[in-house]
């Protein structure tokens, strides 16, 4: 069986920050996070093995609390200050820029258009930053004349563009950031590199991330995907084609995990699948 692997893997550099930033405040004493840091069980297990807790909600946050990398509403950040908790920002830096984009476009009379996935824990961070005069995009939706667009850092570029073009036929004036993270469209462009090659690809990730979902639906519309969260889930039916199988990860996915899928292939190799 050949092997073909990509060659962005594992974290990326926002999840790395954050990462690093969390392990720097384990003291001993109460450490949580407002919603998991990352979108990955198996990188906030070994979180919440060291002692941070991850809760739901700012009424159960105790000692240090640690802001997740996908950011929250600052209405949250407020309520956590107000109770004299200490707070550590770890929002990723891409993150924290359309948050200023936003507002900055929100101050200049712009209605402001996120696209993104509405329920998304970054869109929500986003919106709170435009305190109210923001919206996700649809398609049907009603377009004043002064537009001002973003975009959650996670999309397709084609979701953008496709917003983007809705808007011009409808807006007078328009003014776009776009906030789509490099390192994210770098993977998916490798990823249709890779998919073109393969007879199956299987993409490493957790089911919870928007990232890696997006990178296994892109995937999916050239060749036969899975998207699994480690190597425990691989069957034997994934492998039922004698072709070439490609490897592939979302932004929050540990590097240890994606080891275990490939030495996973390997031994079903050995063993005739």
């Amino acid at each position: 069986m050949k092997i073909i692997i990509a060659k962005n893997l594992g974290f990326c550099s926002g999840v790395k920050r954050a990462l690093r930033l969390a392990h720097q405040e384990i003291d001993g004493g109460q450490i949580c996070s407002i919603g998991p840091l990352i979108h990955n069980r198996h990188a906030v297990a070994e979180l919440e093995a060291k002692g941070i807790r991850v809760v739901d909600r700012v009424g159960a946050a105790e000692g240090k609390v640690l802001i997740r990398s996908h950011g929250v509403e600052p209405e949250i950040i407020e309520s956590l200050e107000a109770r004299n908790l200490e707070v550590v920002d770890l929002t990723c830096p891409n993150v924290a820029k359309v948050q200023h984009y936003g507002s900055i476009l929100s101050e200049e009379g712009y209605k402001v258009v996120v696209v993104g996935e509405a329920e998304h824990p970054e869109v929500k961070g986003i919106l709170g930053f435009i305190r109210g005069k923001g919206e996700v995009f649809r398609p049907d939706m009603e377009v004043g004349p002064r537009i001002g667009i973003i975009a959650q850092t996670t999309i397709d570029l084609d979701q953008l563009i496709s917003a983007v073009n809705y808007i011009l036929l409808r807006a007078s004036e328009v003014k776009i950031y776009n906030t789509i993270c490099a390192e994210t469209l770098r993977r998916r462009f490798e990823a249709i590199t890779i998919a073109q090659k393969v007879k199956t690809m299987l993409v490493v990730g957790g089911k919870n991330s928007a990232n890696t979902s997006r990178l296994a639906e892109l995937c999916s519309r050239y060749v036969r995907t899975f998207h699994i969260e480690d190597g425990d889930e691989i069957v034997s039916e994934m492998l039922e084609d004698s072709g070439p199988v490609g490897v592939v990860s979302g932004t929050s996915t540990p590097e240890w995990v994606i080891d275990q899928v490939i030495k996973t292939l390997k031994r079903k190799e050995a063993l005739g699948r």
